[in-house]
């Protein structure tokens, strides 16, 4: 009797899940990110930074997805972000949005923070049949590593390249002195002779 039971559950939850299967619509927008990999390969920023981090919205589907993003974990409100809702079209894979983040100007080396936006599907209008939505965490790691000095915004050259390239150019016009010099010497060694007839 008891296995009767069993089976008889089974079968009616097997049919539900295929009647289920067959009336829901699932949205399925997701996103994208390359700057960092939790808990892998965190952003490195030094104390005081201020950056902005790319984020693309995807959707896979034949149909105009809509995605709410919130702030879920600001570590203290250094992760700022316009929350709200966004519409992604059909066969999009980047629509991109910026997440900014600032490091505090007292946070200490090696300081670890773990930020997190909510990023959940919802439905563009009312549907017939059952409405399931997606739902995901973007998880972004930071860590505060050692001030590094940028390079030079307008040439892409930092102050130790222009030290060595200035080196470089007082040889070249030291041994062009030399040779110069060399010469003009040698001519007035050569003295022209004289034909007598």
């Amino acid at each position: 009797m008891a296995k009767f039971n069993k089976m008889a559950f089974a079968i009616v939850f097997f049919v539900f899940v295929i009647i289920l299967g067959n009336f829901a619509k699932v949205s399925a927008v997701g996103a994208a990110y390359a700057d960092f990999l939790c808990p892998q390969r965190p952003l490195v920023m030094y104390a005081g930074e201020e950056r902005s981090v790319s984020l693309w919205l995807q959707n896979g589907q034949n149909v105009d997805e809509k995605a709410r993003i919130k702030i879920v974990d600001s570590a203290g409100g250094i992760l700022s972000f316009k929350e709200g809702d966004y519409l992604v079209k059909a066969k999009t894979y980047d629509k991109e949005i910026k997440v900014n983040i600032k490091v505090p100007e007292n946070a200490t080396l090696g300081t670890k923070y773990n930020l997190a936006l909510g990023l959940v599907n919802i439905p563009l209008e009312e549907i017939e049949g059952i409405g399931m939505t997606t739902g995901m965490n973007v998880n972004i790691c930071v860590q505060v590593g050692e001030y590094v000095p940028s390079l030079s915004p307008k040439t892409g050259i930092n102050t130790n390249t222009y030290i060595v390239i200035g080196i470089v150019v007082l040889a070249i016009l030291i041994f062009i002195i030399w040779l110069i010099h060399r010469k003009k010497k040698s001519d007035k060694d050569i003295t022209p002779g004289i034909t007598q007839i």
